[in-house]
């Protein structure tokens, strides 16, 4: 048996197509490209692997990957320069008299700051002294040079070795982040994140978990070692 065709609809069966039709070649359009040229980095977005979140879903993803190793710079490029040539040192790491701040004074932009966790002494344990940025960028444990060595600030357990290597990699990646070329948001996080990262897993048992990644001392220092060559 065949179903009556309203006439009507008919009749409005070429005007929809047509609508179709000019959707498809013009508006519909749109936002397919825009979403496509908004996933390249160079618009200014760290390739999606790299960021924590690309972390979390373990670089599978349809957004464009990259290369996360040379977003930023290491620990030991930022210890063989100039302070004064390092990214905002100014305003972050130096004070008036353009020399060195403590480091939980720094960065000096940020509120927060990096927490009160290392010390400089000797093999004595006299001339304790507050350590800077360069002594923790530089983890020295030589020594040969009594009075440049390094030690973690906190008790209770922590574990030295690791607090080293995280004071290493977290300033340098905050350097990287305020970048004025390279900086966030090419570089994946920003320096308030870096901050909030070290601060979050210096103490003992503790967690980096404001997006749901559970991080412990180990994976931020693993993510930030994986931000640079």
């Amino acid at each position: 048996m065949n179903t009556p065709i309203d006439p009507q609809a008919q009749e409005n069966r070429p005007l929809i197509n047509e609508q179709r039709r000019r959707l498809a070649k013009g508006g519909l359009a749109a936002p397919i490209v825009l979403g496509t040229l908004l996933s390249r980095p160079v618009l200014g977005a760290a390739p999606h692997n790299c960021t924590i979140s690309g972390q979390m879903s373990g670089n599978v993803s349809t957004h464009v990957q990259g290369v996360c190793s040379t977003l930023g710079r290491s620990p030991s490029y930022y210890a063989g320069i100039t302070p004064s040539l390092w990214p905002n040192a100014t305003t972050d790491f130096l004070n008036n008299s353009n020399a060195l701040r403590s480091f939980q004074n720094t960065p000096f932009s940020q509120s927060p700051r990096f927490k009160n966790a290392f010390e400089r002494y000797n093999t004595a344990n006299q001339n304790i002294a507050d350590a800077k940025a360069l002594d923790v960028l530089q983890g020295d444990w030589d020594l040969t040079n009594a009075d440049k060595v390094l030690r973690v600030r906190l008790t209770g357990g922590f574990d030295t070795a690791k607090g080293i290597a995280l004071g290493k990699e977290a300033v340098a990646a905050y350097m990287n982040a305020v970048d004025g070329t390279k900086g966030y948001p090419n570089f994946p996080i920003s320096g308030a994140q870096v901050v909030a990262m070290f601060n979050a897993v210096i103490m003992v048992g503790g967690k980096y978990d404001p997006t749901g990644v559970n991080w412990g001392i180990m994976d931020v220092i693993q993510y930030f070692q994986s931000l640079h060559a």
